[in-house]
């Protein structure tokens, strides 16, 4: 069986969506006569607060180098100076774990032999550095995979472009999300790219049926995932969605006693000020943390499932969104995204985008509707495209382009 060496500094046991796509990929790339092996960071309960404490043995079993973390105290350090200190703290843990990787790698060469391939994802700074230098060293091919652009949301967004050029220029392929990022990526450097979406895992949770609900319960909005303040330029406010709730109360179209919306893994004092002193704050429930499966569960109990997209970057979509696919609960995003989770949602037939306040009213009432009556009528999606996002397929297309770096095939 082949061998690739993943990079990825984010990896189970941390549970947030970072760690997702390289946990899927470990996971299937057997199937395809790859062999992973994984050098991460010690995520624990001592250094991070979203540790998944179901998570596959067998995924746990594919790591062989675990750099040390520094502890960045969870949600315990507030103010300025407690941010600085984790902000630090942070770039020692990615610092360590360049350097530790390197070690293990030139260990476990003396060892075994060296890895057919090389796949490094973020941060660009460490996994892409660390396969760079791998490359230089040892001539293996190296594939680089973007969750994003690195220049998003970066203070120095000309630095981060440049930077990249030059690790990015050893690399063999690149992958990406989504075709408006490949386009980008593709002008930027110069190389063969494809594009792997993130998807879902249904080997993860029950997908076939939805919680079973009591007549009793509230019309609920649910929202997983981290949210930002207002002003942040990652994803626009969820304001939207309270403003109209807030109008069609004020028209009498629907009872805010009725309505619960829920925030799944986000902190109070970061969103707080998106629905303050409005009427539809007294509906708000917030969860700062759960585990993946409890996510889950939250997902396929809702009545509508509430996403938020880029307003800088076309074609960024998250991995909650497949996973909001996988629930089988209608979903609501605004703003409209052609080429992102627009597309997804129309293909699909799972869900709407939305760009204005009256257009998320009409939604919202029209789902409110469904909730009132005695017999809703069930959405009709496409299950076959939705399929074509699960992780056991997506990371067929994966091994492909791990056969093209390797002389084997052909990228389709």
């Amino acid at each position: 069986m082949k061998k690739v060496a993943i990079i990825a500094y984010r990896f189970p046991p941390y549970s947030g969506i970072g760690a997702m796509r390289m946990r899927c990929v470990a996971q299937h790339l057997p199937e395809f006569q790859w062999e992973p092996i994984v050098f991460t960071s010690d995520w624990s309960e001592a250094n991070c607060d979203r540790i998944d404490h179901n998570c596959d043995e067998a995924v746990l079993g594919r790591v062989i180098a675990r750099a040390k973390r520094v502890d960045s105290g969870g949600s315990t350090r507030s103010g300025k100076l407690g941010r600085i200190r984790q902000l630090y703290q942070e770039f020692v843990s990615r610092r360590e774990f360049y350097k530790h990787t390197l070690r293990c790698f030139e260990r476990y060469v003396d060892e075994n032999g060296k890895p057919d391939l090389v796949l490094a994802t973020y941060p660009v700074a460490a996994a892409f550095s660390a396969a760079d230098v791998i490359h230089k060293r040892f001539g293996i091919p190296w594939v680089a995979d973007f969750r994003d652009l690195p220049d998003y949301l970066h203070k120095r967004p000309r630095f981060a472009i440049s930077h990249s050029k030059r690790l990015v220029s050893s690399c063999d392929h690149i992958l990406t999300v989504s075709k408006p990022l490949a386009n980008v990526l593709r002008a930027r450097h110069g190389k063969e790219v494809s594009v792997i979406p993130n998807g879902f895992d249904s080997s993860s949770a029950d997908t076939n049926s939805r919680v079973g609900l009591s007549k009793n319960r509230k019309f609920t909005l649910t929202y997983t995932g981290l949210l930002y303040p207002p002003g942040h330029p990652a994803r626009i406010s969820p304001a939207i969605y309270f403003k109209a709730l807030d109008a069609l109360a004020d028209e009498q179209r629907i009872d805010l006693a009725n309505v619960s919306v829920r925030l799944i893994g986000t902190k109070e004092e970061a969103v707080r000020r998106h629905f303050a002193d409005r009427s539809s704050e007294r509906c708000v429930e917030i969860v700062e943390w759960c585990e993946r499966e409890e996510a889950a569960r939250e997902q396929r109990s809702a009545d509508l499932l509430l996403s938020l997209g880029s307003t800088e970057i076309q074609g960024v979509v998250t991995g909650k969104v497949f996973e909001y696919l996988n629930s089988g609960t209608p979903i609501l995003s605004a703003p409209h995204d052609v080429d992102g989770v627009g597309f997804v949602l129309e293909k699909s037939g799972a869900g709407e985008t939305v760009e204005t306040v009256d257009e998320a009213k009409e939604v919202i009432r029209s789902h409110y509707e469904r909730w009132e009556s005695p017999s809703p009528i069930p959405i009709e999606v496409d299950q076959e495209f939705i399929r074509s996002f699960d992780w056991d397929r997506l990371t067929g297309r994966v091994a492909e382009c791990f056969d093209v770096c390797k002389g084997n095939g052909a990228v389709k």
